[in-house]
């Protein structure tokens, strides 16, 4: 088992000096135990000696004994391995263990160590020199300082090695097993504690990550960290280094970090980079704006098709779908999964065959098979919502929405504009399209489409010359920074036809579409139409619209 640097190297670097043979008395120290591992335990179990400071990396262990405890019985120890005269060191470590462990042990023996809560210690010709405890509930007289924690199919390895603080949840972590050989890189930082926004924090406002970071390596490196974000992959929302200013930890050091940002739109996730030992599931740290919504529902199919939900991306960066998740008003819940591209839709079904069946999806659009898929309610009367369709990012609702009743079969339900108030039943109309539906491409009404520039006045009607079979629907735009206005289309005698139902975009732009009906239902006759825009406040505006069929 060859290793470099040696450990006396290490113990040069932590502590300033050289250790040699007789000075302060030989230190050896528990430095790796492998007590459950993977499988069988018979024959795959181990102990690993390290040299603590100051001890020769070549020093005898003649006389050293390693005990093996008995959790349930306090002050119980048996005699596991006894040091020969032709035991000591190499390259300052020494292995004890079973018949299968590779590489071969310097000691042969059967260890039958126990599972947590239990212990072993370390006993030199002079009297004890080291214990080690892990799990709960466990007799203080079995572990130094605080028990380790109790792993399965993991080593208990002291980090950095042969460094000892005397409480053996600070000095042992759970690691890949390493029997006779360092068990950290050169350098590596290990995140003892990271602290994101709570719950509870406020939408928009800056928070301070902080976290507690030591060098579990075996040389002095950068202790930069970062907090990443679970939705957004790639996506770094604050780093920095230890506020020292040098920026480098020595093996064994210990620093703060703290680093104040604001949150980008959407929600995000905050992980921290490296990622701490155990992280429980992030809590939401929301900027203002959103990360997505929901554009088209189709809670009504045709016999043998498919439910299925449009979800169109607002973020600026790629969106990571598998931590969100769909569910409807009972509360059925599905799992999404994939990446969704920035200004791309994302369509998610219990049944993609039958949805690509019955509709031709763009390439650029993704289909996601969403499981277990949460059945959608089309029945309602009296202007009630039908269902109320969220998805979720985390515990945050990102979009939720409510549909209204009375679905014509085979037809989906297109939200208006995404700067109306999802949630208002109002704000959904049936789609106009031929098909009866327009997933992965923008919704018939599109009220949100783009004006071409130029010739623009205080009202516009687009397009002028409205033909409702091409068109779908006219788009009618009014620009005041009135808080409310009336929208009414004329015919050409000045008799009223149609109410439209104006909303307001970020902009100071007031919006309607009119899709060439009348109130009651009908179709209006082709001709020439007048719009006419009216604001409290503010002068009323006109614009002319001519129909054709």
């Amino acid at each position: 088992m060859s290793r470099a640097p040696s450990l006396t190297c290490l113990l040069v670097t932590l502590f300033g000096r050289t250790a040699g043979a007789g000075e302060l008395g030989p230190s050896i120290l528990v430095n790796e135990v492998l007590y459950d591992p993977d499988g069988s335990d018979g024959g795959h179990e181990f102990v690993e000696l390290a040299a603590g400071s100051p001890t020769s990396p070549s020093a005898s262990l003649a006389g050293w004994v390693l005990e093996t405890g008995n959790g349930a019985r306090p002050g119980e120890w048996t005699p596991a391995w006894i040091g020969g005269t032709g035991d000591r060191l190499r390259d300052g470590l020494f292995l004890i263990g079973e018949s299968a462990v590779e590489p071969r042990p310097d000691a042969v023996v059967a260890l039958d160590l126990q599972n947590g809560p239990d212990a072993c210690r370390l006993r030199g010709p002079t009297g004890e020199q080291d214990r080690l405890g892990w799990g709960a509930p466990l007799d203080s007289t079995f572990f130094e300082g605080r028990p380790a924690e109790d792993v399965t199919g993991r080593s208990l390895a002291r980090l950095p090695d042969g460094v000892d603080t005397n409480d053996n949840a600070y000095d042992f972590r759970a690691a890949a097993p390493s029997p006779g050989d360092f068990n950290a890189p050169e350098f590596a930082l290990l995140i003892e504690e990271f602290i994101p926004p709570p719950a509870d924090w406020a939408r928009g406002r800056a928070w301070t990550f902080a976290w507690t970071v030591r060098n579990v390596g075996r040389v002095t490196g950068p202790g930069r960290v970062s907090a990443l974000c679970q939705v957004h992959p790639g996506e770094e929302l604050a780093n920095g280094g230890p506020s020292a200013g040098r920026g480098q930890l020595a093996p064994g050091e210990r620093a703060r970090v703290e680093v104040e940002a604001h949150p980008p739109p959407g929600v995000h996730l905050p992980i921290s980079e490296p990622p701490l030992a155990s992280q429980s599931v992030p809590a939401a740290w929301r900027g203002n704006g959103s990360d997505l919504f929901i554009s088209e529902v189709l809670n009504r199919p045709r016999p043998d098709g498919a439910e299925w939900v449009e979800i169109f991306s607002l973020a600026a960066t790629e969106l990571d779908l598998a931590v969100c998740a769909l569910s409807d008003a009972a509360g059925g819940t599905a799992t999404l999964r994939g990446t969704l591209a920035p200004g791309r839709w994302a369509i998610a079904t219990a049944d993609t065959s039958a949805l690509r069946h019955d509709w031709s999806i763009p390439s650029d659009a993704i289909v996601i098979s969403a499981s277990p898929w949460p059945p959608l309610n089309h029945t309602a009367s009296g202007g009630a919502a039908a269902e109320r369709v969220v998805v979720r990012i985390g515990e945050i609702e990102a979009v939720a929405v409510s549909l209204p009743g009375g679905a014509s079969e085979g037809v989906s339900w297109e939200t208006v504009s995404r700067w109306r108030d999802a949630t208002d039943p109002a704000s959904w109309s049936p789609s106009l399209d031929p098909t009866g539906a327009t997933p992965g491409r923008p919704n018939s009404r599109d009220g949100d489409r783009i004006l071409p520039g130029g010739g623009l006045t205080a009202l516009t009607a687009h397009p002028p010359t409205f033909f409702p079979a091409r068109d779908r629907a006219a788009l009618v735009v009014f620009r005041s920074r009135a808080r409310d206005c009336r929208m009414t289309v004329h015919d050409s005698s000045g008799l009223p036809v149609a109410r439209l139902a104006p909303w307001l975009v970020a902009d100071g732009e007031h919006r309607a579409l009119w899709d060439g009906q009348s109130d009651s239902g009908t179709a209006a006759a082709l001709g020439l139409y007048v719009v006419r825009a009216e604001a409290i406040g503010a002068p009323s505006a006109t614009a002319t619209l001519v129909l054709v069929r």
